[in-house]
């Protein structure tokens, strides 16, 4: 429901960012934050491919990866930390959006420029 919020006020936040040095803060703290949702998708899929390269049958290679140097207890822990700081941020930004009053739209407004129709 956050990305939701966000992603209904985008537009007029780009919009808002020419003239507001506030929202275009906002932007790109959401920015920053995406990319980091995005790095820890690429490590979760890393992870994923990992497991699926070694060989033996499931048993052996769950008994090798509880043994490794990469535990999977420590793993699930790791990501676990790291997806509740992104949905925290996620959250903050969120909120955010209301103190600028963004409007949720779902395509651009049309400003006189761009219904002024050419002689």
């Amino acid at each position: 429901s956050t990305v939701s919020t966000i992603k209904a006020v985008l537009l007029d936040a780009e919009e808002r960012s020419v003239s507001s040095q506030l929202v275009k803060d906002w932007l790109e703290k959401l920015k920053d934050v995406l990319y980091d949702a995005d790095d820890l998708l690429d490590d979760f899929s890393t992870e994923a491919l990992r497991k699926d390269l070694l060989g033996g049958n499931k048993l052996t290679k769950e008994v090798r990866l509880f043994f490794s140097s990469s535990n999977q207890f420590a793993y699930g822990l790791k990501m676990g930390r790291k997806i509740k700081t992104i949905k925290a941020r996620l959250i903050s930004i969120g909120s955010e959006a209301k103190v600028f009053n963004l409007v949720e739209r779902d395509r651009p407004m049309e400003t006189s420029f761009m219904t002024k129709k050419r002689q």
